[in-house]
């Protein structure tokens, strides 16, 4: 969108919910890339219980690794509703486990 809009100046672009990627899109391996290249694990911290009554956003993890040829894998994938302590705690435990 900020591309479009700055570049291109349509400033009337918008985001559209659930049209970024779509499931069939990707497909399911039995393990993963033995060539991989690279690799990177992003928080998206939201760092929030779930109680009752409420609906809070789940704080995520997804670890993202390449493969020599280029094709991309999602190889794991943390969800938790945590308080913001809880989170760096369970950040700092995967980090290792990331580097094997």
């Amino acid at each position: 969108m900020e591309r479009e809009r700055l570049l291109n100046g349509n400033w009337n672009v918008r985001a559209a919910a659930g049209n970024f990627f779509r499931r069939e899109w990707f497909s399911i391996v039995d393990c993963a890339p033995a060539d991989v290249v690279a690799g990177v694990r992003f928080w998206d911290r939201a760092a929030a219980e779930q109680r009752p009554g409420t609906a809070p956003d789940a704080t995520v993890g997804l670890l993202l690794s390449k493969d020599a040829s280029g094709c991309y894998y999602v190889e794991d994938v943390r969800r938790m509703f945590a308080t913001p302590g809880a989170v760096e705690k369970a950040i700092v435990n995967t980090a290792p486990q990331d580097e094997a």
